[in-house]
């Protein structure tokens, strides 16, 4: 059995300035923020019709937390700040918790336009 709820939202800022200029050039374009939470339950559990009893075998909740901020330097250049966040706590005890964590800096170059 497994629930799932996911939250999330974002922003675009339109004609963003960056405060220094590129070539000599003012870049201007639209700054996205986007920010997702996820909450996930799970559980695996073994019935036994015979003795009329129930046990849990696996199973986990999960909370992850992302959120991103998007910024278009050029016509085929894009900017990505990134956080990532993941956090596992299990049902039985045979596990341990467990946290994920990414977060970073992303520039990516289309070579599809050029």
């Amino acid at each position: 059995k497994g629930n799932e709820f996911i939250i999330g939202a974002g922003y675009k800022f339109p004609e963003v300035k960056l405060p220094w200029k590129i070539r000599g050039k003012t870049v201007v374009s639209d700054l996205n923020i986007r920010g997702d939470v996820t909450i996930r339950d799970n559980v695996t559990v073994v019935r036994k019709i015979d003795d009329n009893t129930s046990q849990a075998t696996s199973g986990q909740n999960v909370i992850s937390i992302k959120a991103s901020v998007d910024y278009n330097l050029g016509k085929n250049l894009n900017l990505q700040l990134y956080y990532d966040q993941q956090i596992t706590k299990p049902k039985v005890s045979i596990t341990y918790p467990t946290g994920n964590l990414n977060c970073g800096l992303r520039l990516r170059i289309n070579l599809g336009g050029l």
